[in-house]
């Protein structure tokens, strides 16, 4: 007597989405690394309409601090803490990074992909 073995319902793109999707505000940076929220990503006019443009990967990008890691402890045992805080304002390279979640609003950096402060003394 045969077997018959009911096939197994595979998980649509929705599901799946839904499955892998990550939410920026539950995770937790570990060492040199933070969650910054994306605030001009300099691709768009004041009016909403998209600019394209050659230099527009050159640019860089204005991102809030979300979450900032522990800091790092060096090969001698010194620890070193993060320079950022939550809720600086820092620059960022187009392509620093890596995107969180489903949209582009969030992107988890390592510290030396900071290249400045907007707006500290």
């Amino acid at each position: 007597m045969e077997k018959t073995v009911e096939p197994v319902a595979m998980p649509g793109p929705k599901e799946l989405k839904e499955f892998i999707a990550i939410d920026p505000l539950k995770v937790t940076p570990l060492d040199c690394r933070m969650v910054v929220r994306l605030i001009d990503c300099g691709n768009t006019s004041k009016g909403g309409i998209i600019l394209v443009g050659k230099d527009k990967d050159k640019a860089l990008i204005l991102a809030e601090v979300i979450k900032v890691g522990d800091g790092r402890t060096t090969d001698h045992g010194v620890h070193i803490d993060v320079r950022a805080k939550v809720g600086d304002h820092v620059l960022i390279g187009h392509f620093a990074g890596q995107k969180l979640g489903r949209s582009d609003e969030y992107k988890i950096i390592n510290e030396v992909e900071i290249y400045g402060f907007h707006g500290k003394d």
